[in-house]
C-alpha cells in the first residue's frame, strides 16, 4: 500500500508539469547562477524504529541541462525485544542526472551512476547457560538508475520524488556461533557471491541551493 501512494504521488508531481510550463513562461529558470545543492530524502519506509535508506547528497550543478550527485545512504533496523539484533548497510553513490525540461519550476530528470554499499547484520540471543551469535558481512559494487521530479516551491529551494534500480554484485561473509546449555561450542564460516537487481522504493527530497 505504501509504494501504491508512493507512486501516486509521484505521478501527481509529474502532472503539475504541465501546469508549470506556462506559469513560468518568460521567467529565469530556478536556481539560476546557483552551482551547488544541499540534498536529504527518505523513503516511505521511515519508522520510528528503522531508518531505512535515509540519504544526504552534495549536487554539483554543471549547466542548466545536468548535474553530477555524491550522495551517502544509511539504512539501519534494530530489535531489542530478542537480545541483540543491528542491521546496517551503508551506501555511497556517485550519479549524472539530465533535466529533460530545464526552464520550468517542475523539471522531469534522468540519472545513473555507480554505487558502493556495505551491510552488516548482528543477532545475539541468549541466556545464563546458553547463547546464539550470528553476524552476516556483505560488500557490493554495483549501477544505479533513476528517473525523477524536482519541483521548486521556491527559487533556491525544491523537493523531488524519484525512483530506482539498482543491479549490484556482492561478496558475502556469515558467521555463526553456538553454546549449547552443557557447555560445547560449535562454530561455522561460509561465504558466496551472489548478484543482485532490485528496485528501490521512491524516495522523496529537500534540496536547498548555493
Amino acid at each position: 500500500m505504501g509504494k501504491k501512494l508512493c507512486l501516486c504521488a509521484l505521478a501527481a508531481i509529474l502532472a503539475m508539469t504541465a501546469w508549470e510550463r506556462g506559469a513560468t513562461a518568460g521567467s529565469a529558470p530556478p536556481a539560476e547562477g546557483k552551482k551547488w545543492a544541499l540534498q536529504f530524502g527518505v523513503t516511505q519506509n521511515l519508522t520510528l524504529t528503522a531508518l531505512q535508506a535515509g540519504e544526504v547528497s552534495i549536487k554539483q550543478c554543471l549547466s542548466t541541462v545536468s548535474a553530477l550527485r555524491y550522495g551517502l545512504g544509511v539504512s539501519y533496523d534494530w530489535d531489542s525485544d530478542s537480545g541483540k539484533n543491528d542491521d546496517f548497510t551503508g551506501r555511497l553513490a556517485i550519479a549524472y542526472q539530465r533535466y529533460v525540461n530545464p526552464s520550468d519550476a517542475a523539471k522531469c530528470y534522468w540519472g545513473f551512476g555507480p554505487t558502493l554499499a556495505h551491510r552488516y547484520r548482528y543477532a545475539l540471543e541468549s541466556d545464563a547457560r546458553s547463547y546464539m551469535e550470528r553476524s552476516l558481512g556483505d560488500f557490493g559494487i554495483g549501477l544505479a538508475a533513476m528517473i525523477g521530479v524536482e519541483w521548486f516551491a521556491m527559487n533556491v529551494i525544491s523537493l523531488h520524488a524519484e525512483y530506482r534500480l539498482d543491479t549490484s554484485y556482492h561478496w558475502v561473509k556469515n558467521t555463526y556461533e553456538y553454546k549449547s546449555p552443557s557447555g560445547s561450542i560449535s562454530r561455522s564460516q561460509n561465504t558466496y557471491e551472489a548478484f543482485d537487481f532490485r528496485n528501490s522504493s521512491v524516495l522523496f527530497g529537500l534540496s536547498v541551493y548555493f
